[in-house]
Order: C-alpha cells, then structure tokens, then sequence
C-alpha cells in the first residue's frame, strides 16, 4: 500500500514514543523466509502495490519467530501442541475447569466478568492456574477504555476511546496503558485485547465509541501509544479487529457484516493504524469476522487465506501473533460448527482461535486439527509456525 498517509502520523507517534522508557520499540532486522500464504492478491482485488513492492525489507520487532525449518515436524511431533492453537474461556470463580483446560493442554485462557469477584480472589485464581499449567501460558482479558472491561470495579475507570480521542494528547494514552498494563500485570494477566484499532465509519457503526474516532492517524497515535503502555506494564497487548470494524453498522456477534470498500479504501483508513502499530512492533493482531467481498467474496477476514494471510503477513509484513476473535459469535457459528471453524482459521494463518465459552468443546476441536493434519488439509508447515508465533510470544512474556 501507498505510505502517503504515513508522514503527519509518524510525527505524532514520534512524539508520544520520545515520552517511553526503556529500549527502542523496533530494530532493523531481515525478515524471516516465506510465509505459508497465497502469493498474490484475490482476484479482481485491486492493489496498491507494484508487484514486489511493500514493506518486505522494512524493521520488524524482535518480538517476531524464527523461520520454521525446511522441513517441518513431523505429524507425531506436531499432534500434542494442537490443543496450543486455541484459547479458551472457562465456567466459575475456581480453577476447577480452567485446571482441566490446562491438563488438555490449552494455549491460554480468556477471563470474563463471571470469572472474577475481587482483587484478592483474581489474584489467587491467576496463580493457582499458572501453577497447575506448570509452563508458560496466556492469561488474558478483554480491558479496553471505556465500556469494554472485564474489571469494572477493581481497576479504575477510564474515558471511552472516543473522547480519549478528541480532547487528549497521544502521551495520555501511554500513561493509560502503562496504569492499564500494571494493574493487569499485578493480578496475574499478561494479556489484553486491546486496544481498539478500528477507525470509525458510518453514522451508527457498531463500534461506536471504542473507537478513537474517524480520523486514522488520531486513532494510531492513540492506539499504538496505548499498545507500547501495556507492554511497559508488562502485558502483550493484541491490537483489533483487523482489518478494520468501523465500517459496518451491523454487530458481528449476530450476524457477518458486510464491507464492500476496495483495498485501495481500507488502505487509506482502517489499515493505518494497524500499518503503523506493526512497524511499531505490534506483539498479536485479533482478526475479525466481517466479510470483505472485494478482498475475499466467501470468507470472513478470520478464515479467510487472502486477509489473514495474503494481507495481514504479506503485504503489511506482520509476522508475531495472529489470533481470531470469539468463534462463537453469530458471524461463524451460523455457517460453520466450531471445529470447522477452528480448522479454517488455522488453516487461513491464524496462530490461535478464541473459543470464549464452550471449555466442553476442546477434545472436539483437537480431533478435528489433528484429522486435517493427519489428511493434509492442514499443513504441517502452517501448524509448526503458528507454535513457533505462540513460543515467540510466550517467551517476550517471560523477558
């Protein structure tokens, strides 16, 4: 895509990134080799690229994996980390069935409000689940500003991002995501879907006020800002719904949403912040479940090979951490059952797929990756590189 958005907004995230401590956000690096992805554009797609041209030879962070090798594992090597490509919510204020989720082997977990009563009690919950998992694993929550927060009155409340957007500096934002990322941190996450990243659209978009608002570099500066805070508190923030949300006025939890806009309209709105915040060395990327047909005319952004892969990993370069969001919503869940839906996304370049409520269905879902891997649906070369993203990961977490 064109970077002639891109001047105004690296001033302003100069600005807020000469207000971080610690080392510098992103280093030069050569990028790994090929990724497991379509080597063009979808058809009739139009693009804003001369062919080779991108950001291919661009820094990246050093949050990033390795290359996978050559050859990849074998199916035996590979079979006990399926259940690694998926995080999964649980039931109850106990470890009793996140303990269970754990011994199944599950990458992380999802918390939501039910699962937590106080301070004291999500703190003690936090470590009893480490401990039982006995080696390293996603703790998140959804804690964004405003509206969406799974610790409403236990952390403080914050403006929404809409307002946030238009009467603060970007350096506030920091600062949020620093007090965000340190009291997550302290109750024992070390990983938050946030921040929002969609620019808004349309009078009525659904995203409404998790937004920034509607102008892209407002929202990458705050967002990008808000990102590097929780990673100085010490938490991975996941940047979302890529590849944008705010064009829709229709909720993806009921239904899948359609975004007609070309590439050419997303590339000078909904991507710049995402563009940014991956230079930036974004950690983990949510991909949502809206349909772009000028992108991909059958699938979703989250099973679909042309966004999350094509678009997100090659175009825009992006090589740490892809995970979908829930696949329970109504988008997928009305075309596809779960284990379907989890092969697909997978197989698209998710590294992880979101299961936020159904724990019961993890040896389902496990069956079915490995009968795709055993039959070839799924290769092993996409598996072994979705753990290596997830090992990557793991180990920034533990620097």
């Amino acid at each position: 895509m064109e970077r002639r958005w891109s001047f105004g907004l690296l001033a302003l995230t100069l600005m807020v990134c000469a207000s971080c401590a610690g080392p510098s956000l992103v280093r030069p690096h050569a990028l790994p080799g090929p990724v497991a992805t379509p080597s063009g554009p979808p058809s009739g797609t139009p693009t804003t690229h001369e062919p080779g041209e991108g950001r291919a030879s661009g820094p990246i962070s050093t949050l990033h994996a390795p290359p996978p090798p050559r050859t990849p594992p074998s199916i035996k090597t590979l079979e006990p980390g399926l259940a690694r490509l998926l995080i999964v919510g649980f039931a109850g204020t106990s470890s009793a069935q996140a303990d269970q989720l754990m011994a199944e082997g599950v990458g992380g977990l999802i918390f939501h409000r039910s699962n937590i009563v106080s301070r004291t009690q999500i703190t003690d919950l936090t470590a009893a689940i480490r401990q039982a998992a006995g080696r390293p694993v996603f703790l998140a929550v959804d804690q964004e500003p405003g509206r969406v927060t799974r610790l409403d009155g236990i952390l403080p409340a914050l403006p929404t991002p809409e307002h946030i957007g238009a009467v603060d500096p970007p350096v506030d934002s920091l600062t949020m995501g620093q007090q965000v990322g340190r009291e997550l941190a302290g109750l024992g996450f070390n990983m938050d879907f946030a921040p929002d990243l969609d620019v808004l659209g349309p009078p009525g978009a659904y995203i409404g006020d998790r937004s920034y608002g509607h102008d892209p570099e407002v929202v990458a500066a705050h967002g990008v800002a808000f990102m590097h805070g929780l990673r100085d508190g010490g938490v991975m923030a996941v940047i979302k719904h890529f590849p944008g949300h705010g064009g829709v006025t229709q909720d993806s939890h009921l239904v899948m949403p359609v975004d007609d806009r070309p590439l050419s309209a997303l590339a000078v709105k909904d991507l710049v912040p995402f563009d940014l915040a991956i230079e930036q060395g974004a950690p983990a990327v949510m991909t949502d479940h809206l349909l772009y047909p000028r992108l991909d005319p059958r699938l979703p952004a989250s099973l679909s090979p042309q966004i999350s892969g094509w678009l997100l990993r090659l175009k825009l370069a992006f090589r740490g951490l892809v995970m979908t969001d829930d696949l329970e919503m109504g988008a997928i869940s009305s075309r596809w059952s779960l284990p379907q839906a989890v092969v697909m996304a997978i197989q698209a370049g998710a590294d992880m797929a979101l299961i936020s409520s159904d724990a019961g269905a993890v040896p389902s879902v496990v069956a079915a990756l490995r009968s795709a891997l055993e039959d070839g649906t799924l290769p092993r070369a996409r598996v072994a590189e979705a753990l290596a993203h997830i090992d990557a990961a793991l180990r920034t977490l533990a620097r």
